[in-house]
């Protein structure tokens, strides 16, 4: 698992605008079954966790309770917080989870 290359990856996917930031945001595209993927802190509250995961579920998206927490998340963003991204690029969905999880298609799920 390398963290670190996923917060890379995280920052880029923001960087070419095919990042999706914030509950509001990741939700929304998660929601509406345009999302491949949608990444949780790991401090992110059950709440906020729980309803992506439901939202992932029921539209087909990949969804991971990444291993760093809001504020890493967050500075990789170039903000002080983020609980929560998503992105509907399937490179960049596929790169970060073989970067949390080894191998393409073996996601986590809270």
């Amino acid at each position: 698992m390398d963290s670190e290359k996923a917060l890379r990856l995280i920052g880029m996917a923001l960087r070419a605008r095919r990042l999706e930031v914030g509950f509001d945001a990741a939700m929304a595209l998660t929601a509406s079954g345009r999302a491949r993927l949608a990444v949780t802190a790991s401090d992110a509250s059950p709440r906020v966790a729980s309803r992506i995961d439901d939202a992932a579920e029921q539209s087909g998206a990949a969804h991971i309770a990444a291993p760093f927490d809001k504020f890493q998340l967050g500075a990789a963003l170039g903000r002080s917080e983020c609980a929560a991204v998503a992105t509907a690029d399937a490179g960049f969905s596929k790169a970060i989870i073989e970067a949390l999880n080894g191998e393409p298609g073996n996601t986590t799920r809270r």
